[in-house]
């Protein structure tokens, strides 16, 4: 895959993790008390990774017979995606509040 096709995958999975957590979002409007929203977040959070790690075993899924493989290289994808996400996100706000 190129780096185009890297792109397109990625910009549909960020637009339905976009789309769970929106559908969560509009679940656990009722629940405002701060004591829930630890909760909520990992509710939110778990959902959002499934998603992904399901999202990457489909795409990956023609590319490889062997389950393990398809398995391995979904949660390796995913790994890196966060880390760098992360990495990304924490130069961002070391800026913005400084």
């Amino acid at each position: 895959m190129n780096y185009a096709e890297h792109l397109v995958m990625n910009t549909y999975r960020q637009g339905g993790e976009l789309l769970v957590q929106t559908i969560m979002l509009v679940l656990f409007l009722p629940f405002r008390h701060l004591s829930q929203a630890k909760y909520i977040y990992l509710i939110v959070s778990l959902s959002t990774t499934v998603y992904s790690l399901w999202f990457y075993l489909q795409f990956f899924t023609p590319f490889y017979k062997i389950k393990f493989w398809v398995f391995q290289r979904s949660v390796l994808v995913w790994v890196a995606t966060s880390i760098v996400v992360g990495f990304l996100a924490s130069i961002l706000v070391k800026d913005f509040l400084h």
